[in-house]
């Protein structure tokens, strides 16, 4: 799926915006490779005013707080989640540097992960722990994804309690590449659809998630309020088997 920017300028679709930051990175990169190749140490200090800057710079093209459309928004999350291995994002303040919001990497790690956001930047790919659902086919009322191994389809149980998420403690700052990137294999497909994409399902649900209590309000598995509840999805497919999963984008189904 292509990444999508916030427009540069009126008109334009973003790819202005994904070319310059896309050249920032690789510029980036090549700064600190330099020091990797010739096996030369950065300093602690050093490094993590590197790292700092160049998570500012990402924020500056973004301006996640100016775009209306909420691309710049979701492109952000994208990226915190991309270079969590660097940052702590509880800490990082985009206006002042502080060392203490950097982990301690080498040059090496630095490098890789810039280098992997950069690649995302430009062709919408993600290198990542855990492999993303492929899309095979989208209409205007569903999508159709193959599911991978090891993602489960839990909607919630029987007695009405909502299903486990592996970042509700985040809240809005998730992302779906957070949960690629995450501790787990077992990724909730629906949680990863929601943070993912933007129909009219995976809307409900993470406006559903603002507001969930500790029981669901319907467990029928059919009705609206379902379809918010597991982002559209149309079936089930146990843990250990992948598939097909049709996903229904309008809550209407």
């Amino acid at each position: 799926m292509a990444v999508v920017l916030p427009s540069a300028a009126k008109g334009h679709t973003g790819e202005i915006a994904k070319n310059v930051l896309g050249n920032v990175l690789e510029e980036r990169v090549s700064r600190i490779k330099k020091f990797v190749d010739n096996e030369q140490a950065v300093s602690r200090d050093e490094l993590a005013k590197f790292i700092w800057g160049t998570a500012k710079r990402i924020y500056d093209i973004l301006a996640p707080t100016k775009d209306t459309s909420g691309a710049a928004a979701r492109a952000w999350n994208d990226a915190k989640g991309m270079l969590k291995e660097l940052i702590d994002w509880d800490k990082f303040k985009h206006a002042q540097c502080d060392p203490a919001c950097i982990n301690h990497v080498l040059e090496k790690k630095v490098v890789e992960v810039i280098d992997a956001y950069r690649n995302f930047v430009l062709t919408g790919e993600i290198k990542t722990k855990y492999p993303p659902p492929k899309l095979l086919g989208e209409t205007d009322e569903i999508v159709v994804v193959d599911k991978p191994c090891l993602y489960t389809c839990g909607y919630g149980n029987r007695e009405g309690v909502p299903p486990v998420r592996a970042l509700k403690h985040l809240g809005e700052k998730a992302s779906a590449s957070m949960l690629l990137n995450g501790d787990k294999a077992e990724i909730q497909l629906h949680e990863y659809l929601a943070l993912k994409y933007n129909f009219e399902c995976a809307k409900a649900t993470r406006e559903l998630w603002l507001t969930e209590g500790e029981m669901m309000e319907c467990k029928c598995g059919s009705c609206e309020k379902c379809a918010a509840t597991q982002t559209g999805c149309c079936n089930r497919l146990d843990k250990e088997t992948s598939g097909v999963m049709i996903v229904a984008k309008n809550l209407a189904g």
